[in-house]
């Protein structure tokens, strides 16, 4: 009796690559973030800030183009420390696919504060991602405000503050300094500009 061959074919099919996400476009009322405690943003004036992400949709290694904003999310969880590291909110896992304008925390913040924001995000059908982020809160009351103007009336000349001198006993590890002008101003430590390089602050305004 003759016998059947059954030839089995073996095809080589692709296999769809793991997809690869991240969080992107991290913001705080909508300033951009930075993950670096030396540089975190400065001056969020506002006691319940809203934080917005994006999903990016990493390209393969081979593929060479830009992160695509392509992933959908499932649910997110943020925690906000203060800058010693105690957890100052848990928001728990969250099931929602929201990304915009998030409120942190349940009370409101303290002013001149460092704050440590920790988000994890599950995306759908991949490992969850994580990132972190750092801001700094600006004096947010009225009585926060306790200096005094330094003003020359209606005369029309360089006006210079004294300058502060900390304590020969002790040494600062940190400063921050708030100012509020009617006009210009120009910030100097020891000696240097302080600020992003602008010859004079603010900006104009309209």
């Amino acid at each position: 009796m003759a016998s059947a061959v059954l030839a089995v074919l073996l095809c080589s099919i692709p296999c769809a690559a793991p997809v690869a996400v991240s969080i992107a476009d991290v913001a705080l009322e909508h300033l951009s973030l930075s993950e670096s405690l030396s540089t975190p943003l400065l001056g969020i004036d506002v006691p319940h800030p809203r934080l917005s992400w994006s999903l990016a949709l990493l390209p393969s290694q081979s593929d060479g183009a830009a992160p695509r904003t392509a992933a959908a999310q499932a649910s997110y969880r943020i925690t906000v420390a203060d800058g010693s590291g105690a957890l100052e909110w848990d928001s728990g896992q969250v099931q929602s696919n929201n990304t915009v304008l998030i409120p942190l925390m349940a009370g409101p913040m303290r002013s001149d504060t460092l704050y440590l924001i920790n988000l994890t995000v599950w995306p759908q059908g991949v490992p969850a991602v994580h990132t972190t982020a750092t801001f700094r809160t600006g004096l947010l009351h009225r009585s926060d405000w306790k200096g005094l103007w330094i003003t020359g009336g209606h005369r029309r000349k360089l006006l210079r503050s004294p300058p502060f001198r900390l304590p020969a006993a002790g040494a600062a590890q940190a400063a921050s300094a708030f100012v509020s002008g009617v006009g210009y101003f120009e910030l100097t430590c020891n000696g240097q500009r302080v600020g992003p390089g602008r010859k004079l602050d603010p900006g104009w305004t309209r």
